[in-house]
């Protein structure tokens, strides 16, 4: 094993937005492509596209957090921590870092925290040897039903076991960094 840490966390929160933020994100007609600094973090204002219980998305290439007007369903803050950002960091130091920007937006309701998705993720080499070419799903013992083995040609590049929110996906991210030729989350996968 080489490395070991949660990939992608999602992570929904209560915060009271302090008055700036209202004004910026809910009176301003002017808020689409606002670039935002908050604790030495730039982000850019976005529209929301992902999820119609958000209307903003503050994104940098380290996270997206969604905002909304607060609502009783859904946290108005969702906060989505990537890879690079969590590896780098340490899941710690990254929540530590988050919180302190989320500082910035207003009042954080601590009991309001809940965690909705962590993928985790094991970095592990030599696989390919041990399996010789064999079906990995062969080995695997699982409560899991839905079984689904991932190639590029002859080439195993993965397989998932589950469906839906609780799944497992076992793949080489190695592999996955260098296609989408992401430098830096390469050189933490080397």
């Amino acid at each position: 094993i080489v490395g070991q840490n949660i990939d992608t966390l999602i992570i929904g929160f209560d915060v009271s937005l302090n008055s700036r933020m209202r004004e910026l994100l809910y009176k301003s007609k002017k808020t689409i492509g606002t670039q935002l600094e908050l604790e030495g973090y730039s982000f850019e204002i976005i529209k929301a596209k992902s999820s119609k219980h958000y209307q903003y998305t503050l994104s940098n290439n380290l996270m997206r957090i969604n905002v909304s007007k607060a609502n009783s369903n859904y946290p108005n803050v969702r906060v989505k921590l990537n890879s690079f950002f969590l590896w780098s960091r340490g899941v710690k130091e990254a929540r530590k870092q988050t919180l302190n920007i989320l500082v910035e937006l207003g009042t954080i309701h601590p009991e309001s925290e809940k965690i909705s998705r962590a993928d985790l993720a094991i970095d592990i080499t030599g696989i390919d040897s041990l399996l010789n070419g064999e079906n990995p799903l062969n080995y695997v013992i699982s409560n899991g039903k839905k079984r689904k083995l991932h190639q590029d040609g002859n080439q195993i590049t993965g397989f998932t076991i589950g469906k839906g929110k609780l799944r497992a996906s076992i793949y080489n991210k190695s592999k996955e960094l260098k296609t989408n030729r992401n430098h830096k989350k390469t050189e933490l996968f080397k």
